[in-house]
């Protein structure tokens, strides 16, 4: 069995706006929902990049996988 994904790894394909990456740690058993440092999650930290085709991509990878918009 594979490892889990790293968080930072999550958080970083997401800052990244890297959708092929980030997808495939998601299809390894990572969470949408984590947290970086500063507790600001994989999606706030997309989201904070601003109104960008890339970013909105990612953003909907993100929420399609179950990330929480609430928290």
């Amino acid at each position: 069995m594979a490892p889990k994904p790293k968080t930072a790894d999550i958080i970083a394909a997401a800052e990244a706006c890297d959708k092929k990456k980030l997808e495939s740690l998601l299809d390894a058993g990572g969470s949408p929902d984590a947290l970086g440092k500063g507790g600001n999650s994989a999606l706030h930290t997309v989201a904070a990049k601003g109104d960008t085709a890339a970013a909105l991509a990612t953003i909907k990878i993100l929420l399609e996988r179950g990330a929480d918009c609430a928290s």
